[in-house]
């Protein structure tokens, strides 16, 4: 059996993939329009969802159950973490 790697069809000189640019068009205006709606009451809440997600979704799901078996959950908790 003889394994093909798939082939990506790369862009020619000069040829412009707008997908890419668009999207990171979009990202980087909508990066300059946070400057006008930034609120330190925002950051904070951001703050705390980040560091909430870190701690249930790697702490509790990855390393103490998906590593270590650390306990026992239904399967959609484990999908869920």
């Amino acid at each position: 059996m003889e394994i093909q790697a798939l082939q990506r069809r790369s862009p020619a000189e000069g040829e412009t993939n707008w997908v890419t640019a668009s999207f990171m068009l979009l990202f980087h205006l909508g990066a300059f329009a946070a400057l006008f709606f930034f609120s330190w009451k925002a950051l904070l809440l951001a703050a705390v969802l980040w560091w909430i997600s870190g701690s249930l979704g790697i702490g509790m799901g990855y390393h103490r159950l998906l590593t270590h078996r650390g306990y026992k959950t239904s399967s959609w908790v484990e999908y869920f973490l």
